[in-house]
């Protein structure tokens, strides 16, 4: 799979996830409390990663949301580290149907 098709496949993941905050703005609290855990045990290298989504975070579902759903470079970089982990934000079967779904993707 090309790295296009892993940005792809990241994106779609993040609609969903974008989705679900829109229907249910306190998992704003979730996800802050998973940057929180990272930050206290993080290597460098992926500590400025998360102090950016921690500014996200701090600016509201909006912020969030158009970070999660945009494709410039900024956004799929950060979605690589996305504190938006765990079946609060994505179910296990639509991380699998999107799992799926890009398997088959042709080579680019």
């Amino acid at each position: 799979m090309s790295h296009n098709d892993i940005d792809r496949r990241s994106l779609a993941m993040a609609t969903v996830i974008a989705n679900r905050l829109r229907e249910n703005p306190g998992l704003l609290a979730v996800a802050r409390g998973n940057l929180d855990r990272w930050l206290s045990t993080c290597s460098p290298n992926c500590r400025a990663a998360l102090l950016e989504w921690k500014t996200i975070l701090q600016n509201g579902i909006d912020s969030a949301v158009e970070t999660l759903c945009s494709d410039d470079e900024r956004s799929t970089r950060l979605r690589q580290s996305s504190p938006f982990a765990g079946e609060a934000f994505i179910s296990r079967s639509e991380r699998t149907d999107i799992l799926l779904r890009f398997r088959h993707v042709s080579p680019s």
